[in-house]
């Protein structure tokens, strides 16, 4: 239920390709003049997530944000990566 921009307009080959890839398999389905993730589906990176959702290449550890705080996913990884050091 998840939303992305309808078409890729940034200049990112392989973005691009997973873009097209994705409308191809069904995954994102036109909804207006966006698409709608009809499941769920395991990017790479938050970057490649980043890139799918905005239609363009997306630096992901500082695009995502934890839900209801300003706090970058970066940010986030690095806090818990230091409380289990």
């Amino acid at each position: 239920g998840s939303l992305a921009r309808g078409e890729f307009v940034g200049g990112h080959k392989s973005y691009s390709k997973l873009h097209t890839k994705l409308v191809e398999q069904g995954i994102l389905l036109e909804q207006g003049k966006q698409k709608i993730f009809t499941q769920s589906y395991a990017f790479s990176s938050t970057s490649a997530a980043g890139a799918i959702c905005r239609g363009a290449p997306t630096a992901g550890p500082i695009a995502w944000k934890i839900k209801g705080t300003k706090k970058t996913y970066r940010d986030w990884e690095a806090e818990n990566l230091a409380k289990d050091s």
